[in-house]
């Protein structure tokens, strides 16, 4: 039975799971991967060759100094599936196969570790790009260490994941000054994620929650975005 065609929203989802990939024209992905020389490229290519053969699912492969291209959809569907995004993960752990264990170690020292141990791992997780990792900075943005909170919130604006949107938007009313302006940075980093939240906290009564809303649309889209919403 072939797979079926992923929507827009499956699609969003999946995406913020990949740090090397990006979607082209919502029908193919394109995996970019650098090497600081083509023997590093060529031993990364026959990895990408055997998870391909294991999967049945083979992409377009371009090989060239220090860099390996690769183009994945679903032929008989025209189009990306759950398939493609398996294919995909299973590339990006050939690239970087220690990075599952240090997700899930920095997300427990997150949780369990001391202060210091929790503020480093909040920094870390950011730059791991692992959408696991959202729920439990979420939970890190309520701390009573205010540095913690604002590491927290710097690294959900990296992970690319929509499901930061709501407590970055109610950050926007914390009393920390650095803290909103943090929060702000990450719904701008966010993106076209944020467009919905941000357009209802424009109407928000608190001032400063209002203008920092304002600041974060106009850095995503321009003047019209807001002139439509009025």
């Amino acid at each position: 039975m072939l797979p079926e065609l992923l929507n827009q929203e499956e699609i969003d989802i999946r995406d913020s799971q990949l740090e090397n990939w990006k979607i082209v024209e919502n029908h193919h992905l394109v995996g970019l991967y650098q090497f600081v020389n083509f023997a590093m490229a060529l031993e990364f290519t026959r990895k990408v060759g055997e998870v391909a053969e294991d999967l049945q699912h083979h992409p377009e492969i371009d090989l060239s100094w220090g860099q390996v291209e690769i183009t994945i959809f679903t032929h008989d569907r025209d189009g990306l599936t759950e398939l493609d995004f398996q294919f995909a993960a299973r590339v990006e752990e050939a690239f970087n196969p220690h990075k599952e264990d240090e997700v899930e170690k920095f997300m427990v020292l997150l949780e369990e570790g001391d202060l210091l141990e929790k503020r480093e791992a909040a920094r870390k997780l950011g730059g791991l790009k692992d959408s696991r990792a959202v729920p439990s900075l979420i939970r890190a943005l309520t701390s009573e260490d205010v540095a913690l909170s604002r590491r927290a919130t710097r690294s959900l604006g990296r992970l690319n994941d929509r499901r930061a949107v709501d407590p970055l938007i109610d950050l926007l009313e914390n009393e920390d000054d650095l803290l909103r302006q943090y929060a702000r940075d990450s719904l701008v980093e966010l993106d076209e994620f944020s467009v919905p939240g941000l357009l209802k906290a424009v109407k928000s009564r608190d001032n400063r929650k209002r203008k920092l809303a304002v600041g974060a649309l106009l850095e995503i889209r321009d003047d019209e975005t807001l002139q439509l919403n009025e």
